[in-house]
């Protein structure tokens, strides 16, 4: 299957009755583009599907806040690296959260008496007790969903599975078919393909998401 930005762009003119082109650098390039990527955005938006899930740290720490990168669609959990597998922080709600006062940090009780976090946004995330010094935070790890990048060049790929490359090529094909002519009645069918693919995909990976909040400690990596 041909993922890249150009090929998907083709196979979207092709199901709008359109001629192929050998680049986007166009009117009707820009216009396929703009489809594609509000297409990626829906399919994101669908759910935290698991090749949109990853483990990092944070870009940044300060003032009890632990920034991540603005690719990131949301927190599922967060986790500190014991040496020998994972401790799960407890989740607070936010309300709950700034009622404590802030305490200090023991790496040797983190999981024995709790460790708090709580998400502000998807890129601002509080920890209670705070990890003081950089070796301490580096051992704070975000279990993330992510937002799929849109290609940035005609050969660039979608980075997805394949069966979510035919999702994304369906709704575009509707979002741009719908621009052009102005009549969506004309591309209901890639619109209903996009619904139906969509509840085919949830049903198979539905139950397949982490649960995030609770606490637990892992052995093993």
């Amino acid at each position: 299957m041909d993922k890249t930005l150009l090929g998907v762009a083709n196979n979207v003119l092709l199901n709008a009755g359109d001629r192929t082109v050998v680049t986007t650098n166009s009117t009707i390039g820009t216009m396929v583009k703009n489809s594609i990527r509000s297409a990626v955005n829906d399919v994101c938006l669908l759910s935290d599907w698991p090749w949109m899930q990853d483990d990092i740290i944070a870009d940044s720490w300060n003032n009890q806040i632990a920034t991540l990168p603005d690719s990131i669609k949301s927190v599922r959990f967060v986790a500190y690296d014991t040496g020998d597998g994972y401790a799960t922080l407890l989740a607070m709600p936010q309300q709950e959260f700034v009622r404590y006062d802030n305490w200090s940090f023991n790496n040797s009780t983190i999981y024995g008496c709790g460790q708090y976090y709580c998400i502000f946004s998807p890129q601002e995330i509080h920890l209670n007790p705070y990890p003081s010094t950089s070796t301490e935070q580096s051992k704070f790890h975000f279990f993330v969903t992510k937002w799929a990048e849109m290609p940035d060049t005609d050969s660039a790929q979608l980075n997805m599975p394949d069966v979510f490359v035919d999702l994304v090529i369906a709704r575009a094909s509707y979002l741009y078919g719908v621009i052009r002519s102005g009549d969506p009645a004309r591309f209901a069918q890639h619109q209903n393909q996009f619904e139906l693919r969509a509840q085919a995909l949830r049903d198979r990976y539905q139950g397949n998401h982490p649960t995030s909040g609770g606490y637990m400690y892992r052995r093993g990596r």
